[in-house]
């Protein structure tokens, strides 16, 4: 599992790329789904976050496009020991919210979308 990096403007909502992993570990143990860090599969999140201010500067709320895929290793043909992670299910979402339930209101659309996930992959891998 990878959260990128998170920008300074999530950083100041409280955001922690270690309580988004941590929502979807916990997720993925409720699934059935097992959790391995060495797999040659990982689920990718990405936060982009914006904020909105009054004239004085006040912070107002937050809004966030939250991504969510699944990424496999995939090798160049040519040179076998070169890899890279590519998208193979990408989902994203639109949260806005006021600064006291930001991150509660990022962690659910983060849930729906790992359901979303783990509804596609179920099917699709009986």
């Amino acid at each position: 599992m990878t959260i990128s990096p998170l920008d300074p403007e999530a950083a100041r909502t409280g955001l922690k790329a270690a309580g988004l992993q941590n929502v979807l570990i916990r997720k993925m143990r409720q699934s059935g789904l097992k959790y391995n860090a060495n797999a040659d599969a990982e689920l990718f999140v990405r936060v982009v976050v914006l904020t909105s201010r009054a004239v004085n500067g006040e912070t107002l709320g937050y809004g966030a496009h939250l991504e969510l895929s699944f990424r496999e290793k995939a090798f160049v043909k040519r040179q076998p020991a070169t890899y890279f992670f590519a998208p193979t299910w990408f989902k994203g979402s639109v949260t806005v919210a006021n600064p006291k339930v930001f991150k509660r209101e990022l962690a659910v659309g983060l849930v729906k979308l790992y359901n979303q996930f783990v509804g596609d992959y179920k099917r699709y891998n009986r």
